[in-house]
């Protein structure tokens, strides 16, 4: 079997590495058997960014070879013992400024998650955002780079929020905050403090 786009990469881990069926996956991680067949045929991973995180958990591959094809397929498992530190909502700034909150506590994170030396946790304090309810936990890492349809920890004119990253034509790059009263914006590196990895599950 070539392996050469998402597609093929996701088929086998699917049916070569685990014998499940499109149901199985389907149902893990809350999508439809339609959705898992679309993600099949798939040249690139173009697909929801926390829907692909559970896939990974679920199948125990690496996103990353899932998503390039490089690395190794199975993480590395001296990452299992890994902990990552939980951040105030608030604190968020001062931690990617290498000041440590006066609140911090630990919580051990999935090796099959992306993550950087200076990933973090951070609870979500409000039910006003599209995809995340209050109190969901979320890995983000402020030196990942962000692509095109990821959700990223933004700091805009009203506070810190999650957005949506989206490359338009040309080099113009805008924002859409998750939000349900907002409006998409220009993005502004400057603003810019995490790449969200995916959720915590406990």
């Amino acid at each position: 079997m070539k392996l050469t786009t998402f597609g093929e990469r996701f088929e086998y881990a699917r049916s070569v590495l685990n014998d499940y069926t499109h149901a199985d996956v389907a149902r893990a991680i809350d999508v439809t058997r339609a959705t898992i067949g679309q993600w099949a045929k798939k040249e690139q991973a173009n697909v929801d960014a926390l829907s692909l995180n559970k896939a990974c958990d679920f199948l125990k591959i690496s996103l990353s070879w899932l998503i390039t094809g490089t690395g190794p397929i199975r993480p590395d498992s001296a990452s299992n013992s890994k902990s990552l530190p939980v951040i105030n909502w608030d604190d968020t700034e001062l931690y990617i400024h290498g000041i440590t909150p006066s609140s911090y506590a630990e919580v051990s994170a999935s090796p099959y998650m992306p993550r950087g030396p200076r990933s973090y946790a951070v609870r979500i304090p409000t039910d006003n955002l599209i995809e995340f309810a209050k109190d969901d936990t979320i890995i983000c890492d402020p030196d990942a780079a962000p692509s095109n349809g990821q959700y990223l920890l933004y700091k805009t004119s009203e506070g810190i929020t999650v957005v949506s990253y989206i490359e338009l034509t040309g080099s113009r790059k805008h924002i859409s905050p998750l939000d349900k009263n907002a409006t998409p914006e220009q993005y502004n590196p400057d603003n810019f403090i995490a790449v969200i990895n995916g959720k915590w599950y406990p």
